[in-house]
């Protein structure tokens, strides 16, 4: 019970999402349960992400900022997030060039490189940043799910961390 009130007290400000259905669940990239922390107080969402690790095991965790695109009032998610993760395997496609893998890289989906006016081996201006554009993405559960996708732990600064979980594999 102290786990219980541990993992309350560290996802206090989250939401879950939980879907028992295999089609449902299918957008969530295999896992059964999203949960959404609040990022902007680091200590607290580092502690509901382990809380979440020990309570269920395998977890899939990505980061989101929301960044604004120079000359417009339009806002981009920029995502840290592990395209070889458990769950994002499956919600995360690269159509073309690579998957970035240090600073200063960036995937972007069709919509985000229209908005950007860019395309592959593009440089592009994001959220105050330098950075080329190294391949074309996209969630192929959400084709219309618009995103900037950075190299993992790129994102120094979240708005918001998404954990995704399977709580068939909760542990006692």
């Amino acid at each position: 019970s102290l786990l219980t009130i541990a993992v309350a007290a560290a996802v206090m400000f989250a939401t879950v999402a939980v879907n028992s259905s295999s089609t449902v669940a299918e957008p969530f990239g295999g896992a059964d349960t999203r949960i959404t922390i609040d990022g902007r107080d680091r200590a607290l969402a580092d502690r509901a992400v382990s809380e979440a690790r020990t309570r269920w095991g395998t977890i899939d965790v990505t980061a989101h900022q929301a960044v604004a695109v120079p000359g417009t009032i339009q806002r981009l998610d920029m995502r840290d997030q592990d395209p070889h993760g458990p769950y994002s395997t499956n919600i995360l496609d690269l159509r073309a060039g690579r998957y970035p893998e240090a600073p200063g890289e960036v995937a972007l989906t069709d919509d985000a490189a229209d908005l950007l006016a860019a395309d592959l081996h593009a440089e592009v201006t994001i959220g105050g940043e330098r950075s080329t554009v190294v391949g074309l993405v996209e969630n192929p559960a959400d084709l219309s799910d618009d995103f900037v996708l950075v190299a993992p732990g790129a994102l120094a600064t979240p708005d918001e961390l998404t954990v995704l979980v399977d709580t068939t594999n909760e542990r006692d």
